[in-house]
């Protein structure tokens, strides 16, 4: 069929799936295997902090260079991390060069779990679905965000970063 001959029920029917994988890929498979931390909280920690390590317990990261990193204001940087440290994940400290966290060891243990089960979920995934097969998903959706990553921001007038 050519993009021509796309009628508008056959892109309504296209869109509504694909808005319902995308919901069922970001949050009901994954929120039950996110028994140790949640998928938010998770995402942001492995945003920070990347593969967590035991360095990252005495490692401080500064609050503005977090701001800097996610291009965010101060402000926002500090609800966030004030949210994490409410929870117990990060230590919110300071000195003379300014506010940083540190990762506690509570965050640590919960990443480190969830990591695991995540680790152990994917191998079985992969396992069942095939590696190659598995790798040519990634990289298909990987160009369908883009492209539909570059389309809303057309829409919105906003520039995209590729």
């Amino acid at each position: 069929m050519a993009n021509n001959d796309i009628t508008k029920d056959d892109l309504v029917k296209l869109a509504n799936q694909m808005i319902k994988m995308r919901s069922a890929i970001d949050s009901d498979h994954l929120k039950k295997i996110f028994s140790k931390i949640s998928l938010s909280d998770f995402t942001i920690l492995k945003k920070v902090y990347g593969e967590v390590s035991e360095e990252h317990i005495t490692e401080p990261i500064y609050l503005s260079s977090l701001a800097e990193k996610f291009k965010v204001t101060i402000s926002q940087t500090s609800s966030g991390v004030k949210r994490l440290q409410t929870k117990g994940y990060v230590y919110w400290e300071h000195d003379e060069k300014g506010t940083y966290i540190r990762l506690s060891e509570t965050g640590h243990r919960l990443m480190t779990e969830q990591q695991e089960i995540l680790n152990d979920y994917f191998y079985n995934v992969v396992k069942r679905i095939g590696y190659l097969r598995f790798i040519q998903m990634v990289d298909t959706v990987k160009s369908l965000e883009e492209v539909m990553d570059e389309e809303a921001c057309k829409m919105i007038g906003e520039k995209t970063d590729n």
